[in-house]
């Protein structure tokens, strides 16, 4: 068995790094953590101790403003009953292999509940998996999952509100769509309240690095060649769609209003360029979350509902 040292000369990482990655600890990134698990394959390696953790947590770090609050919710409730957890991170939801294998790590090493956002690529996995599965933000139908989830429907239903109440003046809408299901709800409960003919055109959110998303945002804007003066971003990265206005050079002509757990030093909030937001509390479906996974690993009971709906809280902004 090769020691740390001679493992970080291979991979050429540092011990540090290398420890970190092995340990699926956050910080390290999807590419050292690939090398990471190409090793432990090689080597039949595995950094989890069996038998020793009842429940896992599988969380990306990427948008961390987000996720780092589920995380900190989390671990600060299950240390403070006693629970014994495992915590692991992706770089982001499209990380689907990492996910995958650590699944795997969980399970062989008994593992029996893991928390983590519903992750498309697992899907297979989990649907015949021993585990049971709580699911941050998506809902999932197999038998052995359980969902903690904002109600996406009267989430578009209060977009909506807040629009008309605070700004009945903007009629050319652009709604940005997700990549997955979520948004569906969201624009039937959006669309009742402001009407078809408000919205002027639809984009779906690209599938891209973030950091590239408001570049290629911007782009999509300007091709649509139609005039608007909102931007409604269904999918979340609300403030990446305040960049792309931004390039487009429409500061104080097109105002945004979407889903967001925004940092209160957000610049396109302070400056107006976003105007309303539906703040999904991922710290409270956390706490669900993990006040059921307490009462599963004391008494064996999982929660009667397959879905526990958590509703986002609206925030207003005023235009600078």
């Amino acid at each position: 068995m090769p020691t740390l040292k001679e493992l970080a000369k291979e991979s050429g990482l540092s011990q540090s790094t290398l420890s970190r990655a092995f340990n699926h600890c956050s910080g390290t990134g999807e590419e050292v953590a690939r090398i990471a698990y190409d090793l432990q394959i090689k080597y039949d390696l595995n950094p989890f101790e069996y038998g020793l953790y009842e429940v896992g947590v599988i969380l990306p770090e990427a948008p961390k403003y987000f996720w780092s609050r589920a995380k900190d919710t989390l671990r600060n409730y299950l240390l403070e009953r006693d629970v014994k957890f495992r915590p692991a991170y992706i770089e982001s939801m499209r990380c689907g292999y990492l996910a995958l294998n650590i699944l795997r790590e969980m399970e062989e090493r008994g593992v029996s509940l893991v928390i983590m956002p519903y992750i498309p690529d697992c899907a297979e996995y989990i649907a015949t998996s021993a585990m049971r599965f709580f699911f941050l933000c998506e809902p999932y139908d197999a038998e052995n999952t359980f969902s903690f989830c904002a109600d996406n429907y009267r989430d578009g239903l209060h977009l909506g509100q807040l629009m008309r109440e605070h700004l009945p003046e903007r009629k050319r809408i652009v709604v940005v769509r997700g990549i997955n299901e979520t948004t569906n709800p969201r624009l039937r409960g959006f669309e009742e309240v402001i009407g078809r003919e408000r919205i002027c055109a639809q984009l779906s959110q690209p599938a891209v690095n973030l950091h590239l998303l408001p570049s290629i945002l911007a782009r999509e804007f300007a091709a649509l060649n139609v005039e608007f003066d909102t931007i409604c971003c269904l999918s979340g990265f609300t403030h990446r769609a305040g960049l792309a206005v931004h390039k487009l050079g429409k500061l104080n002509d097109v105002v945004i209003v979407g889903f967001e757990s925004p940092s209160p030093d957000n610049p396109y909030i302070q400056d107006g360029t976003i105007a309303a937001l539906m703040v999904q509390d991922i710290a409270a479906q956390a706490r669900a979350a993990a006040e059921a996974a307490v009462v599963y690993t004391t008494t064996g009971e999982l929660p009667k509902q397959q879905y526990t709906l958590i509703e986002s809280t609206p925030k207003i902004f005023t235009q600078g």
